[in-house]
C-alpha cells in the first residue's frame, strides 16, 4: 500500500497545501523558505500513524490522507483508524542529522529516534554486528536449503532424463560462476564450483548439478544486491585514505591506506551518517515503507549531495521504498522534480508576472 497524498488545512493558522506524491519514481522532494512547514508537513505525516498522538501533534486544522487501496482517512475524525495503517504501511523518520546516532526502535512505532553525539559510534558497532548476524541468518537457511536438496540428489538423477543444450548450460554455469566469486568475496561461501566437460554422460549429472546448485544460492542474491549497493554507493564518496569493506567474518569496518582496521573515531561526522543511514535504510527498513528525511544535506559535502537523490533512485529498486525529503539543499533537488511549498502558496514567479 502507498501514500498517494496529503492534504493539509491551516498548516500554522495560514497555509493550505494539496501535495500529490511522486508515484513513478518513489521519490517527492519538498522545498521552501524557512516558515513554510517543510518539517511540520513531515512530522504530521508520521504523527498521523502514532499511538499516543496530542493535538500539539498537529498544528492544523485538519489533514487528509488518500491510500493506493482506496481509502481516505481524516484527522480528526480517523485518528482511531490511522493507527492501524503502520501495520500494512510502516513508516519511518529520519531527522536531525547532525551528529546523531539513528536507532531502529523495535518496541514502539516503527522509526527512526536519534540520540546524543556520544552514540553515534555505538551505532556503526552495533550495526556492524547486525550485520555478521543477518548473513549468519541466512547462511543458516543456505544450509538448511543445501542439506534438503542434497539428500534428494541421487534419486532425481535416475529420474533425470533430459540434459539442457551445451549453449545454455555454459550461460547458466558463467552466472552461477560470477555469484560464487561474489559469495567467496564475501566470506559467505568458501568452497569451489566443481567444472567437468559438458560431454556424454556429464551432461545429465551436470545439468542437475547446475539446477541444484542455481536453486542453493538463490537465497543469497537479495543479500548480495543490498551488499553491492551498500558497496557500490559508499566507494562512490571518495572516502579520504579509506576503504570501506564487507564481509561475513566483519559485517562491515574501514581499513586504512596501510590496511590496517580504523577505528571509528578515525570517520568524519559526515561518514559516520552516511554509513548509518545506508545500513538502515538497505538491512532494517522494512519493504513498502515510507521514509521521511528531514534535511539530510547536514552534516554531507555538496558532492555528496548531488548524488543523494541519485542514491535513494537506486535503492527504491531493491528495497521497494518510498522517500519524502524535505530540503533547503539546490544541490540535493539538483535536476529533480521538487514541489516548491512557496508555489503552491504564491502560484510561480511565471503565474505572478502574468
Amino acid at each position: 500500500m502507498k501514500l498517494l497524498s496529503i492534504s493539509i488545512e491551516k498548516l500554522f493558522g495560514q497555509f493550505d497545501y494539496d501535495i500529490v506524491l511522486n508515484q513513478e519514481e518513489g521519490i517527492t522532494i519538498l522545498t521552501g523558505p524557512n516558515g513554510y512547514g517543510k518539517t511540520s508537513i513531515l512530522n504530521i505525516i508520521r504523527n498521523l500513524f502514532k499511538w499516543g498522538w496530542k493535538a500539539d501533534d498537529f498544528p492544523c486544522k485538519s489533514a487528509v490522507a488518500s491510500f493506493s487501496d482506496g481509502r481516505v482517512l481524516k484527522f480528526p475524525e480517523d485518528m482511531m483508524d490511522m493507527r492501524d495503517m503502520e501495520k500494512t504501511m510502516p513508516i519511518y523518520l529520519i531527522n536531525n542529522q547532525r551528529l546523531k546516532k539513528i536507532v531502529w526502535e523495535k518496541n514502539y512505532a516503527n522509526s527512526f529516534i536519534e540520540e546524543s553525539v556520544e552514540k553515534t559510534k555505538d551505532a556503526i558497532s552495533l550495526f556492524s554486528q547486525e550485520l555478521k548476524e543477518y548473513i549468519a541468518g541466512i547462511q543458516a537457511k543456505g544450509n538448511a536449503i543445501a542439506k534438503d536438496i542434497n539428500t534428494s540428489y541421487a534419486a532425481r538423477l535416475f529420474e533425470y532424463n533430459n540434459a539442457m543444450p551445451k549453449t545454455e548450460f555454459e550461460r547458466r554455469y558463467g552466472k552461477l560462476t560470477e555469484k560464487y566469486q561474489l559469495l567467496q568475496k564475501y566470506k559467505i561461501y568458501q568452497n569451489d564450483l566443481a567444472k567437468a566437460e559438458y560431454e556424454g554422460e556429464n551432461r545429465r549429472a551436470l545439468s542437475i548439478y547446475l539446477e541444484d546448485w542455481e536453486k542453493k544460492t538463490a537465497v543469497y542474491d537479495e543479500l548480495l544486491a543490498k551488499i553491492a549497493l551498500f558497496l557500490s554507493i559508499m566507494e562512490s564518496k571518495c572516502l579520504i585514505n579509506k576503504t570501506f569493506t564487507i564481509n561475513a567474518e566483519q559485517g562491515f569496518c574501514f581499513t586504512g591506506i596501510d590496511g590496517k582496521l580504523l577505528q571509528l573515531t578515525d570517520l568524519s561526522s559526515g561518514e559516520q551518517h552516511e554509513t548509518i543511514l545506508l545500513y538502515e535504510l538497505l538491512f532494517n527498513a522494512l519493504p513498502d515503507s515510507l521514509v521521511l528525511i528531514d534535511e539530510p544535506e547536514t552534516s554531507m559535502h555538496v558532492a555528496w549531495q548531488i548524488e543523494f537523490i541519485r542514491d535513494l533512485k537506486k535503492i527504491t529498486k531493491i528495497k521497494q521504498l518510498s522517500f519524502i525529503v524535505a530540503t533547503h539543499s539546490p544541490d540535493i533537488i539538483n535536476d529533480n522534480t521538487s514541489i516548491d511549498l512557496y508555489e503552491l502558496i504564491h502560484g510561480s514567479a511565471e503565474s505572478d508576472d502574468e
